[in-house]
């Protein structure tokens, strides 16, 4: 039997190599973002990074909003939503079956009695905008839903939990919004507008942070707890000024 020995220089590089196994490779994210963009890197070296680094973004509205505060650049925002997308986080678990969960962008919620999906109500919301004073008080754009309440009614406090089926590789286009009622009929508030000042984002207009499940399905986080009142989500276009809306009631 040969015997081999091994030389100090051999020695050196299996220690080395063994000391590069055992490093591990640092995860981006948010923060790692903000502090870079802090140091005075260039928008090309940070996007750079993220390219060549395994990442962990949170890309919601509200993660977005916060990173433009803090002075992240468009290009660095949009490199990040790309990369989330390209390397999405691993999938949650669903609180029951999905195989209930199959009409294209409609949401589905969790019925605990069940401990089974059932779709929300299916509606039609139109797009109009009102002029204010013949357009010299300004202009109010808002989705309308006729009726003043869902069959549909969750508690409040309880937890809420919803999901939908978007089709093979797609993400969601579904939006949500707290209605205000009136005159028969909820009013999901999509911006108001003066001539003199800039348009304002509706307040009505609540942020969803969506969470692949798998290829097709995705949670819909909801970032903020539901007050009461009146709620729907809207989807695609059905003709024209009229969308899709899934309306709910929080009590």
């Amino acid at each position: 039997m040969k015997k081999f020995l091994l030389t100090p220089v051999l020695l050196i590089v299996l220690a080395c190599a063994n000391g590069f196994a055992q490093t591990k490779t640092e995860v981006i994210t948010n923060a790692n973002v903000v502090a870079l963009t802090k140091a005075g890197l260039s928008e090309s070296i940070i996007i750079r990074t993220i390219e060549n680094s395994d990442t962990k973004f949170d890309t919601s509205t509200s993660a977005i909003l916060a990173l433009k505060k803090q002075g992240v650049t468009n290009g660095v925002i949009s490199k990040m939503a790309g990369k989330t997308t390209a390397n999405p986080a691993p999938a949650n678990k669903p609180d029951g079956n999905l195989a209930a969960v199959k009409s294209l962008m409609h949401p589905y919620y969790f019925e605990s009695s069940s401990k089974s999906y059932k779709p929300l109500e299916k509606g039609s919301a139109e797009l109009k905008t009102k002029l204010k004073a013949l357009g010299y008080g300004g202009s109010e754009t808002n989705l309308e839903l006729e009726g003043e309440t869902s069959n549909t009614v969750f508690t409040k406090g309880s937890p809420i939990s919803f999901v939908a089926y978007v089709g093979e590789g797609q993400t969601p286009i579904l939006n949500l919004y707290k209605a205000e009622v009136k005159k028969g009929k909820r009013l999901g508030k999509l911006s108001s507008a003066k001539i003199f000042n800039k348009n304002n984002v509706s307040k009505y207009s609540i942020a969803i942070n969506p969470v692949a499940l798998n290829s097709s399905v995705y949670k819909l986080e909801v970032a903020t707890e539901l007050e009461t009142g009146e709620y729907f989500f809207t989807g695609r276009s059905a003709t024209g000024q009229i969308f899709e809306a899934f309306p709910f009631t929080v009590r």
